[in-house]
C-alpha cells in the first residue's frame, strides 16, 4: 500500500527537525497524528525513504523512543528520558517537560548534552540539581557553580563525581559535613594537594579514605603511618606506594594484620621481607612467599618452613630457583609435592626427581603437566599406575613418537594415541586391530582414520566401534552399505540418520524389521532436501 501524501511530508524525521528549529510543538495534536499513523510510518516504501534521505535530513536512531516520548503518561516519557538508547536531541526536548521526575531522569542520563545538563542545574527542582550533580557527564563548570549550593546532596554529589575539577574539589574540602569531605577523599580524580590537607582531618574516616588513596604521595603515607588508628596504619601497610622506610617501621608493630598486609606488599624492601620471612604468624611468612619481590635466598628458606601451607603456598608460585623447588619435592608432606608437580616452570631435573615420587597421583601430575619433558612422560609411559594423555593428545609430538606411544604396553596410551587427530592412517590402521576394544573405539571415531579402515572395522566384533564406524562421516559408503545388515539395531539407526544414503541403502533401511528405522527412512525419502545418492 503506498504512503499517503500527509505521510511523506509530515514524518517522525518532521519532529526531530521542527525540535532542531525550535519551532513550538503542538503538544496534543501531534501525539495523536503519531497514534493514528504510525503503522503506516513504519511500511515507509524505499522511494519514501529515499526522499527523506534527499532532503538531507539526518536518520535519526530510536523512532520508536522518540514516539513514546510524545506519550501524555509522564511514566512513559520518564522512561523514555532514562533509557540508554535515547537520543540526545529528543533528551534535549524532555529537558524541558513539564514534569519534574521526567526532568530527573533526563538529568541522570549519561547520553544527556552538556548544554542541556547545563539547563538543568539550574532548574527548580532539588531532584534534578541533585542528579545533574551525580551525572558523570556533567561538565566541569555546571559542577563549580552547583558547589555553591547548600544542599548537603548536591555537593555530596559533586564531591564523588570524576569530572569535577581540582578547584571545585578543592573548595569542597573545607566543608563542615565530613560525608563530602569523605567523598572528597575517596574521589580516584582528586589530587595530592588536597589529599594532603585531609590527611590532617578531625574524622578518622576521612584520613582513611586518604589513606587508600591511589593518588596519596609518600609524603602523605609517612605521615599517617604514625596516625593513632589502626585501621589507617593498615592502609598504609598495604599501598603500593608506601615508601620502604615507613613499611620496615610498620613491620615492628604487634598487630598481626598490618605486617600480613606489609609481607604482601610489593613496596617491602627485602630488609623487611627477610625480618618478617621469620615471623611467628604463619599467614605473615605465607604472604612473604607469594611476594612478587621475594629474592632467590628467601625462597630457598621458606622452602624449609616449618607450616606447609607456607610450603604449598611456595610451590605455586612461577620460577622458582632450583635448589628451592627441590627442596620441595622431598617434602615430607604429599599436598606440597602434589602442587609442586602441577607447577608449569620447574627446571626439568625437578619434573625427572618427581617422575619417580612413590606417590601415583604425584607421578599422574607429572604426567598431565603440558610441561613435563618428553623423556620424563616416556618414562612415565612405562609405568602400569599411570596414564599420560599427553603424549597422545600434544599436537607438537612428532610422528616418531607417536609410533612409539602406539605401541605401549599401556591400553590407556595406545587410546590417547589412536584419538589423537594428528595420528598418521598407518599407526591408526595398526590400532584398528588392537585387542582393547576402547583403543578401537577411538580409531573408529578418528576423522584421520583411512576409509579402507573404516571398512574393515564395519565388521568389528564390538558393537560399539560399528556404531561409531556409522557416526563417523569419511566412512566409506560400501562400509555403510554392509552396516544396513548390521544385527546391532543401533548400528542400523545410525546409518539411517547419517547424511547420505544411497538407493540400495534407502530400499534396505526402508524393509527393516525395527518400526522406528522404517519411519525414520520414510520421513527422510518425503524431504525433497535430503540427499539419496542414485548408484
Amino acid at each position: 500500500m503506498g504512503i499517503s501524501p500527509t505521510l511523506l511530508s509530515t514524518t517522525i524525521y518532521d519532529f526531530r527537525d521542527r525540535h532542531r528549529k525550535k519551532l513550538p510543538f503542538r503538544f496534543d495534536n501531534e501525539r495523536q497524528w503519531l497514534m493514528d499513523n504510525f503503522p503506516g510510518l513504519c511500511r515507509l516504501d524505499a522511494h519514501a525513504i529515499q526522499r527523506v534521505k534527499s532532503e538531507d535530513v539526518k536518520p535519526m536512531q530510536g523512532e520508536g523512543l522518540w514516539y513514546m516520548a510524545m506519550h501524555q503518561s509522564a511514566d512513559v516519557r520518564q522512561y523514555v528520558a532514562g533509557h540508554t538508547e535515547t537520543p540526545t536531541d529528543c533528551l534535549d526536548m524532555l529537558s524541558r517537560d513539564a514534569d519534574s521526575s521526567v526532568r530527573q531522569m533526563v538529568a541522570s542520563n549519561k547520553n544527556s548534552s552538556a548544554a542541556c545538563l547545563a539547563v538543568l542545574a539550574q532548574d527548580k527542582h532539588r531532584s534534578v540539581r541533585v542528579a545533574v550533580a551525580a551525572n558523570k557527564t556533567t561538565p566541569a563548570d555546571s559542577l563549580r557553580l552547583l558547589s555553591s549550593e547548600k544542599d548537603v546532596q548536591i555537593r555530596r554529589g559533586i564531591a564523588s563525581n570524576t569530572t569535577a575539577s581540582a578547584e571545585t574539589l578543592a573548595s569542597l574540602a573545607s566543608s563542615n559535613e565530613i560525608q563530602i569531605r569523605f567523598e572528597i577523599a575517596s574521589n580516584p580524580t582528586t589530587d595530592a594537594t588536597v589529599l594532603e590537607r585531609l590527611a590532617c582531618d578531625v574524622h578518622p574516616l576521612v584520613r582513611q579514605a586518604v589513606a587508600g588513596h591511589p593518588n596519596c604521595a609518600m609524603s602523605i603515607l609517612v605521615f599517617l603511618a604514625d596516625d593513632e588508628s589502626t585501621n589507617i596504619r593498615h592502609l598504609v601497610a598495604g599501598h603500593p606506594a608506601a615508601p620502604p622506610a615507613a613499611l620496615d617501621k610498620l613491620a615492628a608493630e604487634d598487630n598481626v594484620s598490618i605486617r600480613r598486609a606489609i609481607g604482601a606488599n610489593p613496596a617491602s624492601s627485602n630488609h623487611t621481607l627477610s625480618r618478617l620471612a621469620g615471623d611467628g604468624d604463619p599467614f605473615v611468612r605465607l604472604c612473604v612467599a607469594v611476594n612478587e619481590r621475594r629474592d632467590s635466598t628467601l625462597s630457598i628458606l621458606l622452602a624449609g618452613d616449618p607450616n606447609p601451607l607456607v610450603r604449598t603456598a611456595l610451590a605455586r608460585l612461577p620460577e622458582l630457583p632450583e635448589q628451592a623447588a627441590k627442596t620441595l619435592a622431598n617434602d615430607e608432606d604429599r599436598s606440597v609435592r602434589l602442587w609442586l608437580a602441577r607447577n608449569r616452570t620447574l627446571p626439568e631435573s625437578i619434573y625427572e626427581l618427581l617422575s619417580k615420587d612413590e606417590d601415583p597421583e604425584i607421578r599422574q601430575s607429572i604426567a598431565d603437566n603440558p610441561s613435563s619433558p618428553s623423556a620424563v612422560l616416556n618414562q612415565l609411559s612405562r609405568d602400569a599406575e599411570i596414564l599420560v594423555p599427553a603424549l597422545a593428545t600434544n599436537d607438537e609430538e612428532d610422528i616418531q613418537a607417536l609410533i612409539a606411544f602406539g605401541q605401549s604396553a599401556s591400553p590407556f596410551v595406545r587410546a590417547y594415541v589412536a584419538a589423537n587427530p594428528h595420528a598418521p592412517s598407518s599407526i591408526l590402521k595398526d590400532l584398528a586391530q588392537d585387542a582393547t576394544a576402547e583403543v578401537r573405539r577411538c580409531v573408529a571415531q578418528n576423522l584421520n582414520t583411512h576409509p579402507a579402515t573404516l571398512h574393515m572395522m564395519a565388521r568389528d566384533l564390538d558393537e560399539h566401534v560399528r556404531v561409531l564406524v556409522a557416526k563417523n562421516e569419511h566412512s566409506p559408503l560400501a562400509a555403510l552399505t554392509l552396516m544396513c545388515a548390521d544385527r546391532s539395531v543401533y548400528v542400523r539407526m545410525c546409518i539411517a540418520a547419517n547424511g547420505v544414503l544411497t538407493k540400495e541403502m534407502t530400499y534396505k533401511l526402508a524393509n527393516d524389521d525395527d518400526l522406528f528405522i522404517r519411519r525414520t527412512i520414510n520421513l527422510r525419502i518425503s524431504k525433497i532436501e535430503e540427499p539419496v545418492i542414485h548408484l
